[in-house]
């Protein structure tokens, strides 16, 4: 299964974009590169490149999700749902630098459904590849890479 996150032009709260494969297309949001001057401890994106995805326990979700393997000067990097960066209303980061998937986004900072999205259509998908012996990797790229 491979898996694509082409990233769209990045804002100053964060960086959408979209995740592909086969005939299938969700909204993703992640951390901008550089970070926000205007929050504390704001997360940062991830490098470019091409990862293994892996199947592990996550201690923030409780159960088992998907997770990108040696991303350079970071661990834990998942794949899971949060509908912003950083949610004023709760004051809290939905992400310290995962991959958040959604159905539609509501505009560039921010992206639905994605509860429906993790748990009801992605996260089977690549839990039955890999139950299947099937290798599961993601390509992500930079706005404007090919």
């Amino acid at each position: 299964m491979n898996l694509l996150l082409q990233r769209s032009e990045e804002t100053q709260h964060s960086t959408p974009g979209t995740l592909s494969w086969d005939d299938k297309v969700y909204q993703t949001l992640e951390p901008p590169s550089i970070p926000d001057p205007e929050l504390e401890s704001c997360p940062v994106c991830i490098p470019a490149g091409r990862y293994k995805v892996t199947i592990k326990p996550s201690v923030r979700f409780g159960g088992l999700i998907p997770a990108l393997l040696d991303v350079p000067g970071r661990s834990d990097i998942e794949i899971h749902y949060g509908s912003y960066v950083f949610d004023q209303t709760a004051e809290k980061f939905d992400t310290e630098g995962c991959i958040l998937v959604g159905l539609w986004r509501e505009n560039a900072d921010e992206i639905l459904g994605t509860k429906e999205a993790c748990i009801n259509q992605l996260w089977p998908a690549i839990r039955n590849a890999i139950a299947d012996g099937e290798e599961v990797w993601i390509e992500v790229k930079d706005y404007g890479q090919v």
